[in-house]
């Protein structure tokens, strides 16, 4: 591990010594418990349930007494359970990450170092931005699927995404990340524009204008339906102000709908029979509205004025001609509102910008952000100090379930490996320490000795220079991270 909490030492500190004395000598007990266990239980044909319970349970008592350290000294106590919560939160950081992240890089098609790069600005972003490391990973996760980049999905359109977020929070409008990032990739791709970190920020400081009204993000969802018809006659801005002023006043759907056929009647009005004759009665000429060479304000005002030009009653009658029926309301609405609502909105982007960055900054401040932040780095430390430790054992485990040992004695190696990890031991080493008395060599009562004492100086070391090994080897083939061992550890020192 990077980082274990250390005793030193000496053969001076014959407390210590004692301690580990102690330590072996029980485990050693322990053994010879199990073999007179199983030595009793070969002796008799029939063993009862009831019987063999309490055996286990007088070993798993004995193991007990020795993982628990009723006698060691207050301070080895210490350092073992500080140990014990690295490696705790190390194995869940470690895990979590790799649920979090082993999505993004499949979408994104990232080796393992490209994958690292990428986790690393992930979490630099989430740190940045006062978010949960799960909020980002989600968000970077929606962004890739949703075609950007992976440079913008682990940096410049994942910031402006969480800052979206935090300033629609602040606003009382909550916001889900993932699906926005969808909505705005088919809203930028309706309009022939390959979505960007610059675009996505860009359009959420110009949405944020709209904050005050019924207006929510995830209509740029129903807006990217029609984008087609808006494409390249009506600017951004132009859309979202009249989408927003009419979803102000009619639900969102019916709102785009509205909007598409409004601008498909102007922009089709020359060869329009009716919209030509309706145009006629108010004095205009299709050039006039197609929304070529006019911005929809512009037109906006043009029929407005011309409809002053004849009696009140008759107007209903000319709107109904050029927008059919369905389209009388909200053209209506878009008239009335030109001046109102609609010129509101279109003056509130040009200082939306600054709102919304002043917004988002209040949002990640204060003692939440904070502590957001602290947990963010926090569990980016413990997911740096993982060994692998957990896979390291489960691959033990298996080997030496194949080679025939017996479930009590795997179980009493484990407890050994279990200790060792606890007083700061790599796992190759700890693993030496729990194979090596949990499972015996020919000696008397079938103990093998336990511990040497060249073992505290040189634990294992082929074993963990193959583990380390098998990882680089794995990362740079882009493989799976289970570690797997070429024999049972103390093999090479003749322990089966």
């Amino acid at each position: 591990m990077a980082s274990t909490a250390e005793i030193v030492w000496t053969s001076r500190d014959e407390q210590v010594v004692r301690t580990l004395q102690r330590t072996e000598q029980g485990m050693a007990k322990l053994i010879q418990k199990m073999n007179q266990v199983e030595g009793a239980s070969k002796k008799q044909t029939q063993t009862t349930v009831s019987g063999f319970d309490k055996a286990t349970a007088a070993i798993g008592k004995m193991a007990g007494a020795l993982i628990g350290g009723g006698s060691l000294l207050t301070a080895i106590d210490m350092v073992k359970r500080a140990n014990e919560e690295i490696i705790r939160k190390a194995e869940e950081a470690a895990h979590k990450y790799d649920e979090l992240f082993r999505g993004f890089r499949v979408q994104a098609g990232l080796s393992e170092l490209q994958g690292q790069k990428a986790q690393q600005k992930i979490v630099d972003v989430a740190t940045a931005n006062a978010v949960k490391t799960e909020v980002a990973a989600a968000g970077a996760k929606g962004l890739i699927s949703a075609g950007f980049d992976v440079e913008g999905a682990t940096g410049g359109a994942l910031t402006a995404l969480l800052r979206t977020q935090a300033a629609m929070g602040a606003a009382g409008k909550p916001v889900d990340t993932q699906n926005l990032a969808k909505q705005m990739a088919a809203y930028f791709t309706s309009q022939g524009q390959t979505p960007t970190a610059q675009l996505l920020q860009s359009a959420m400081e110009e949405a944020f204008a709209l904050r005050a009204g019924a207006f929510e993000l995830e209509n740029f969802g129903e807006m990217a339906k029609y984008g087609a018809v808006f494409k390249g006659k009506l600017s951004r801005q132009e859309q979202l102000a009249a989408y927003g002023t009419l979803v102000d006043v009619m639900p969102a759907a019916e709102a785009g709908t509205s909007l598409r056929n409004i601008v498909s009647r102007l922009s089709t009005a020359r060869v329009g029979r009716t919209s030509g004759k309706a145009l006629a009665a108010i004095g205009l000429t299709a050039e006039q509205v197609d929304l070529v060479g006019e911005n929809f304000g512009q037109v906006l005002d043009t029929l407005a004025g011309a409809l002053q030009t004849v009696p009140e009653e008759q107007r209903a009658s000319v709107l109904k001609q050029l927008f059919e029926e369905a389209g009388v309301a909200p053209a209506s609405v878009l008239l009335e509102q030109r001046r109102g609502k609609y010129a509101g909105y279109q003056k509130g982007m040009r200082t939306s910008a600054a709102e919304f960055a002043t917004a988002a900054g209040i949002a990640q401040q204060g003692i939440n952000a904070a502590q957001i932040r602290q947990q963010v780095r926090a569990e980016a430390r413990a997911e740096a100090q993982y060994d692998q430790g957990d896979l390291f054992l489960g691959a033990l485990e298996e080997e030496a379930a194949a080679a025939g040992y017996s479930p009590a004695r795997r179980f009493v190696a484990r407890t050994g490996y279990h200790a060792a990890r606890s007083f700061g031991l790599d796992p190759g080493r700890a693993a030496y320490l729990g194979y090596s008395v949990g499972i015996p060599t020919s000696g008397p009562g079938g103990v093998g000795g336990g511990i040497e004492s060249r073992a505290w100086e040189q634990l294992s070391q082929d074993i963990r220079e193959n583990t380390q090994a098998t990882k680089e080897n794995s990362r740079a083939a882009g493989g799976a991270d289970e570690p797997r061992v070429r024999a049972l550890p103390g093999e090479a020192n003749g322990i089966r």
